[in-house]
């Protein structure tokens, strides 16, 4: 796409856009790679072993995770601007609870609520909405969107490692509860005024296609219909492989600089070109679905992660943080928008908050699994590095099957 037709498309959806950018970037303060960080604080005060930690990690995002689904339902049913409001609010009500927790069932109860709220519920809002309200330009919708989750990688790791030196851990999440109060609530209405007219648009769009001739590539999944689509059970494999491999090494970052000798503060610093190639691969992926649709981009989006797997398994030296860090930014920055594109261009929109929500809980429960078991792998001697290498051969075999799966679906959808 052509430089200026991208400023035309931003002049022209800038400010729902903006609302894209803001919530992915949210959602950073309930996901792996920022709440990992809090982990040896909170294992130290409340005399927590990594399994247990990981565990208790785990679960919480399972619980959380199976309220994903109504979720999305709320999300197609009611406004929203209501259901941002809401969502925002008890976002905070959580991390002021991870603040004051002196116990481990009030932990697990905060836990439960960052994760829901913050790292599942705002992420698929986000995706759902550029989803819905943009038709064929959704692929370019979705990566400018993600750069708000790119970008938070490039502030979040920083700025909260430094936040918690200076401040400590308790405080570093009251004024997360604060920026959501006093800032994130308040821009998000800014940024939704005028969201009836926008819906409304979009359900006459949607009754104009239903007036069509009906074909199969126009049709409106229900989330029931998909779940009995041989399809979805043939690519969900591939799609899973992220939550479960990326973002357990995420979770485990601190062990992996542990184990390795590698210096904290520059891995998280790392996190600036994990950042810059996310965004790049965002972009391009944005692109090419607009072009060519989301079966192409979905069959090569895992391939990065095998020589990321790779350095973790074999190289010892830091010189490898950066080359992991762009490897598994590549694969990453793929998936944000082929995770958004690819349900609707298959399923349609009309129950995209469903589709996604389903689709959510499970990510969320196969990386608590994930998460869990290399805890208590790491807590019976499994190196991190061993374990890797088994990822390797995972990414591998997925890869295998949606190369061969992507030739059975169709193109790109408008509707």
């Amino acid at each position: 796409m052509r430089v200026q037709a991208w400023f035309a498309f931003l002049r022209a959806e800038g400010r729902f856009l903006s609302f894209g950018v803001t919530t992915n970037m949210w959602l950073a303060v309930g996901q792996t790679y920022v709440f990992s960080l809090f982990n040896l604080d909170i294992q130290r005060d409340l005399g927590l072993s990594n399994g247990e930690m990981a565990t208790l990690f785990g679960v919480t995002t399972v619980i959380g995770g199976l309220g994903l689904a109504p979720a999305g339902r709320l999300l197609d049913a009611i406004d929203l601007r209501t259901f941002m409001v809401v969502v925002l609010g008890f976002t905070a009500l959580a991390c002021i609870g991870m603040a004051e927790a002196t116990t481990v069932p009030f932990l697990f109860l905060a836990m439960a609520g960052v994760r829901f709220f913050a790292g599942t519920v705002l992420g698929i809002t986000a995706q759902a909405s550029m989803a819905r309200y943009f038709g064929p330009t959704r692929g370019r919708a979705a990566a400018v969107a993600n750069l708000g989750y790119t970008m938070s990688y490039a502030i979040f790791p920083v700025a909260v490692t430094y936040i918690m030196h200076a401040v400590g851990w308790r405080s570093t999440w009251a004024i997360f509860a604060g920026a959501l109060l006093v800032v994130a609530i308040p821009l998000t209405l800014v940024q939704l005024r005028g969201h009836g007219e926008r819906h409304r648009l979009y359900l006459a769009r949607l009754a104009e296609s239903a007036a069509a001739t009906v074909t199969t590539d126009r049709r409106h999944y229900t989330l029931g219909e998909v779940l009995r689509d041989s399809r979805f059970y043939m690519i969900i494999p591939g799609m899973l492989a992220v939550p479960c491999l990326l973002f357990t090494f995420q979770y485990q970052q601190l062990a992996i600089v542990a184990e390795k000798g590698w210096d904290v503060k520059a891995f998280a610093a790392a996190y600036l070109l994990f950042s810059a190639f996310s965004l790049v691969a965002n972009m391009v992926a944005g692109v090419i679905v607009d072009r060519y649709g989301s079966r192409w981009l979905m069959t090569i989006y895992l391939w990065p992660m095998i020589p990321a797997l790779g350095l973790i398994a074999f190289a010892t030296g830091a010189w490898a943080i950066p080359f992991y860090m762009i490897f598994s930014a590549l694969t990453f920055g793929f998936n944000l928008v082929t995770a958004i594109t690819l349900w609707s261009d298959l399923y349609g929109t009309r129950h995209i908050g469903a589709i996604r929500g389903f689709n959510a809980t499970l990510n969320t429960i196969v990386a608590s699994l994930g998460i869990a078991a290399t805890g208590f792998l790491i807590d019976h001697g499994v190196t991190l590095a061993t374990q890797a290498a088994w990822g390797m051969v995972a990414i591998v075999l997925a890869s295998i099957l949606l190369f061969f799966v992507g030739r059975r679906l169709p193109r790109r959808r408008a509707a």
